[in-house]
């Protein structure tokens, strides 16, 4: 295994889209992105939660499952996972239809606001 190569896909990762573990486990960033995804999709939080064993599952390790720092993920991996944590929680809560283009329109107006603000307020 090469030293940027994902250890779920087995890919060469470019480093603006690699994370590392302290265990020197590599993955790609949207392996995460996905496991959070899927976490929603079964029902359950990704992220808090009251379960103090479920506390930040979408950010584990898929080897040995030590929890990997905000510090070391990108701003474009957060800025999908506001998406992703968007469409997902909600459609957890309410059972709302993802497909339904006004429900869409709405989430992605809200997204688009808040970066709106954050850049007018100098946050990257």
């Amino acid at each position: 295994m090469t030293t940027n190569e994902c250890h779920v896909c087995m890919e060469t990762i470019e480093d603006a889209k690699l994370v590392c573990c302290e265990n020197g486990h590599h993955c790609c960033q949207k392996h995460h992105l996905e496991r959070v995804r899927a976490i929603y999709q079964e029902g359950r939080a990704a992220f808090g939660g009251t379960d103090p064993d479920n506390k930040g599952q979408g950010q584990k390790c898929f080897m040995c499952r030590v929890s990997i720092p905000d510090a070391l993920f990108s701003d474009t991996y957060f800025k999908n996972l506001g998406i992703i944590q968007a469409f997902e929680y909600t459609k957890m809560l309410t059972g709302l239809n993802m497909q339904d283009v006004k429900y869409r329109s709405i989430i992605v107006d809200i997204l688009q606001k808040r970066e709106d603000a954050c850049k007018s307020l100098g946050i990257p």
